[in-house]
Order: structure tokens, then sequence, then C-alpha cells
């Protein structure tokens, strides 16, 4: 007769499953709170695959980020300080500032000063 213990790490949220996308990885650490371990839901491989899917998007419809915001004419000191937006196909590149208002920077955005 075998003698199991139960322990904390029984929880099924406590187990190192694979990744939820591919299956094939361990998912991975998100963080440590005391001794508990916190997963997320895919693993660093499908995460990173995320990512590029989503910057390649507008690159391989053509578009060609622009050097100033289309919406205020903000000129940038780094190109990460722009973003590009997509809306029903129509590529526009706008700062920071002005994407946080995605819902209306199709319309006539006038700076206020």
């Amino acid at each position: 007769m075998v003698n199991i213990k139960a322990t904390k790490g029984n929880d099924m949220h406590d187990q190192r499953s694979n990744c939820a996308r591919c299956g094939q990885n361990p998912r991975a650490i998100n963080y440590k709170k005391g001794e508990r371990i916190y997963y997320r839901s895919i693993c660093d491989a499908c995460s990173v695959a995320n990512i590029k899917r989503k910057r390649v998007d507008w690159i391989k419809k053509g578009y060609k980020k622009k050097m100033t915001c289309e919406a205020c004419k903000f000129i940038p000191k780094h190109p990460d300080q722009l973003t590009v937006i997509n809306h029903k196909e129509n590529f526009k590149t706008v700062c920071l500032n002005c994407g946080c208002l995605s819902d209306i920077a199709f319309s006539t955005v006038t700076a206020d000063f």
C-alpha cells in the first residue's frame, strides 16, 4: 500500500500543465506569491508568437508607419511613441495619447490650444 500525503500543491491550479494553445510546452510562470506559483494559460513561445502576429498584420498589408501623428501632428523623439491603429482595414499612425482615443481617432480630432 502506498501512503499518499495531501499537500498544498495538489490543487489543479498549482500544477504546471501544458500550454492551452500548442499543448507541447509547459505553461509560463506568471508570478510567485509566497510559496505558491501562478501560471499563465500559454507558454513563452506562444506568447512571443502572439506579439509578432499582432505586429505583422499592418506590415503584411503594406502600410508604413509615418513619423508624425496623423491626428495631432505630434513629432516623437523615439519611434515607439507612435502606434498603428486599424479601423475597418484603414490604418492610421497615431501617438500613444491619441491611440487611447482610438474610437474617435478617425473623426476630426482637433487640438484645444
